[in-house]
């Protein structure tokens, strides 16, 4: 946390891409570890983990774009309040 907000605060696609990437994450360790755990509750298979995983990347990207040229009082560069 930065001066009392979360970083991820008043980024929605950051936010987004953040959840996606953990719930990938989880998918990829509990079938790491399947014969322990049991079978994941849901079952992707590797086209269903690829699209997970480029929904990751989309989300990222458009979050860049959407917050490049501001600075960090949330200005443009025309010096705009966006």
């Amino acid at each position: 946390m930065l001066h009392g907000k979360s970083w991820l605060s008043g980024k929605p696609w950051l936010t987004l891409s953040a959840g996606l990437m953990g719930l990938y994450l989880l998918l990829v360790v509990w079938a790491k570890y399947a014969k322990t755990l049991g079978p994941p509750p849901i079952k992707l298979g590797d086209t269903g983990e690829f699209l997970l995983f480029l929904a990751v990347i989309i989300t990222f990207v458009i979050e860049v774009i959407r917050s490049e040229g501001k600075d960090d009082t949330g200005h443009d560069d025309a010096g705009n309040h966006t």
